[in-house]
């Protein structure tokens, strides 16, 4: 007798076949897989049960219309798989979405897109009374060319920021964003040293162009911005909490909620860990060789030796 995880896992399986069979009950993949239903249905929960499930080769083939583009269509049995994903994920990400994403998202397909076009083109052009212009555009191979460690990260925040995990490594500026998953402690990594491994940095930099033909003037409205208690006072932490000392002392007090726990933070930090040199030349990969390596252990790609020597090779090379 399986237990009730593989009854309810079995269940979703058989809806995620009704829901991929929709408009697909004359294609070759479908009724091929049709003909042992029940069969390839306890096959495919087994699979996915035991952990051995692996995607089969795609479909490739060519089209021309609206322009010639290469197509990879999964077969059947994946379309299963995908189905019972989104039966799970798209209640996690719907309410992320923005109103004008209307890819496969219920109550918002072709005609809700053109009613929002309409609207569009008549805010911006005053109710048809002003030229406008739109942009059609498509953007070359977009799903093979994203980065999928950065998405990996990026979903891994949206999971904590919607309670559907328990921690997270971030950055104290988005602590307003991690707190719609509910009750958001913040506080240094464990150590067992006498330091946090906590390194300050800043959250932007300020930088004046090598060929500005007003350097002083630059500089110094530079300057103005970061010391001048009034500019302080004006931009708070919409920056990034300050940490310089006057400077957050003017800031503090100031900030209320969200904004108040992510400037304590910051204080906290500054009295127990340590604040990060300038980055040398050649440095400026070196939280993306961070996310990369801390990615490739996650997914079993490399033993953390390997991925802490990845990391040292290639920053080692980039530093000179």
């Amino acid at each position: 007798m399986k237990d009730p995880v593989y009854e309810k896992l079995l269940q979703e399986i058989f809806q995620a076949y009704f829901d991929a069979r929709k408009h697909k009950r004359n294609t070759l993949s479908q009724l091929r897989f049709e003909m042992n239903l029940e069969t390839n249905l306890v096959e495919l929960a087994d699979d996915i049960y035991a952990r051995r499930y692996k995607t089969s080769p795609s479909y490739c083939f060519i089209v021309d219309y609206p322009a010639k583009r290469e197509i990879f269509a999964a077969g059947f049995r994946d379309r299963v798989v995908h189905h019972l994903l989104y039966n799970h994920l798209s209640t996690i990400f719907e309410r992320l979405f923005i109103a004008d994403c209307y890819a496969c998202r219920k109550n918002f397909g072709t005609h809700y897109g053109i009613q929002r076009l309409e609207h569009h083109i008549r805010s911006c052009t005053d109710n048809f009374t002003r030229r406008a212009w739109i942009l059609k555009l498509d953007i070359r191979g977009y799903f093979m060319s994203i980065d999928k460690k950065i998405l990996y990260r990026l979903l891994e925040q949206q999971l904590y920021t919607l309670g559907q995990a328990a921690i997270t490594f971030g950055y104290s500026n988005l602590i307003s964003s991690y707190s719609g998953g509910g009750t958001t402690v913040v506080t240094a990594p464990p150590t067992n040293t006498d330091k946090t491994g906590v390194a300050l940095l800043p959250s932007a930099y300020w930088a004046i162009n090598a060929n500005s033909a007003h350097p002083k003037e630059a500089a110094e409205l530079m300057d103005w911005f970061l010391e001048e208690p009034s500019a302080v006072k004006l931009i708070l932490d919409t920056r990034g909490v300050p940490f310089n000392p006057d400077a957050a002392a003017l800031v503090t007090p100031l900030l209320t909620g969200n904004s108040k726990v992510a400037a304590e933070y910051v204080q906290s930090a500054l009295d127990a860990g340590e604040v990060a040199p300038p980055q040398p030349n050649g440095g400026a990969n070196m939280n993306q060789y961070s996310q990369d390596c801390e990615s490739d252990v996650l997914f079993n790609k490399s033993t953390p030796e390997e991925a802490g020597q990845t990391w040292v090779d290639k920053l080692g090379k980039d530093l000179g």
